[in-house]
């Protein structure tokens, strides 16, 4: 049976709370988040601890960084904090009580973020849901997919990004 912090979660986040999170060691809750639960794995119609459930989930966080804004991140991390269900838990969304710098492994970003303005500005303010449903959405996920960065890189990220 998979322990709390064997969980993969994705969260975005804005780049405010990306710097936080470098400068602090921690970012305090509540962060909207998702995972590859049996929640997302049955509206998906995928296999839990597949790929094909990853890989929705990772879909789940991208709209909601969108929602967020074109400079959003989202961040992967093992889920070593608490966690309940979020709004769209049918999509895998959670609510952590935190996360420190320690948990995360990685991050994606908008290769061009100036790109995902249009997609951002249709999604802003709407659930996971009905983003999701948005051809300007659909679009940027399928053409300009989030690119992966080593935490590491996180700090010297957005010092570029402040540039």
């Amino acid at each position: 049976m998979a322990q709390a912090h064997d969980i993969v979660v994705l969260v975005p986040m804005s780049p405010e709370q990306a710097a936080a999170l470098v400068t602090q060691g921690h970012l305090p809750g509540p962060l909207p988040a998702v995972t590859a639960n049996a929640a997302l794995c049955e509206t998906f119609d995928t296999e839990p601890g597949s790929e094909a459930a990853e890989f929705a989930a990772f879909q789940v966080a991208c709209v909601m960084a969108l929602a967020g804004g074109a400079d959003h991140f989202v961040v992967s991390a093992q889920a070593g904090a608490a966690q309940q269900p979020g709004p769209a838990a049918h999509d895998g969304e959670v609510v952590l009580d935190g996360l420190p710098l320690r948990d995360a492994g990685a991050f994606f970003t908008h290769e061009n973020p100036g790109a995902a303005e249009q997609a951002s500005q249709a999604a802003h303010g709407l659930s996971p849901d009905e983003a999701w449903e948005l051809p300007l959405v659909q679009s940027e996920l399928a053409e300009h997919p989030m690119l992966w960065h080593d935490v590491s890189e996180l700090a010297r990220h957005i010092a570029v990004e402040d540039a």
